[in-house]
């Protein structure tokens, strides 16, 4: 989806990991989507942030508000699937993150929502700024984990 530019996968995607958190027993009733964000320049270069497009199906699905453009990106990294080992992921993703209104944030819960993980640096590291902001609970939600 993000590499080859086919936006049209986006819905079925989105659909496999609707389906996932349906079978769930948990409630997520009061949680507040947030999608991974991208650095602005990947963005526009881009065309499109996949974890904004997965997340929106979420959101839609499950009738839960999104809070977008609050976590941001401000270290433009390179990509992590670039990065030769774990730790070189968790390196380069150190301070990627920023919270612009923390207010609201505080006492949230929150549905992370990103197209794939690896080592779990990203999420991590958005977790960590969001709990920074009083976050009250986490949940992330991937469609896939690469290895």
């Amino acid at each position: 989806m993000k590499y080859e530019n086919w936006m049209t996968v986006g819905a079925p995607i989105s659909a496999l990991l609707v389906h996932y958190l349906r079978a769930l027993p948990h409630d997520f009733t009061d949680y507040h989507i947030v999608p991974v964000p991208l650095h602005k320049k990947r963005e526009w270069k881009r065309g499109f942030n996949q974890a904004a497009i997965i997340g929106a199906s979420v959101s839609a699905a499950f009738h839960l508000p999104t809070i977008a453009k609050n976590l941001v990106r401000v270290k433009e990294t390179p990509a992590q699937a670039d990065q030769k080992d774990y730790a070189a992921r968790e390196i380069n993703i150190t301070d990627a993150f920023h919270i612009e209104r923390p207010h609201e944030f505080k006492g949230k819960k929150i549905m992370l929502v990103d197209d794939v993980t690896t080592s779990g640096a990203t999420i991590r590291e958005a977790v960590r700024v969001l709990k920074s902001a009083g976050v009250k609970k986490i949940v992330a939600a991937v469609v896939a984990r690469a290895r």
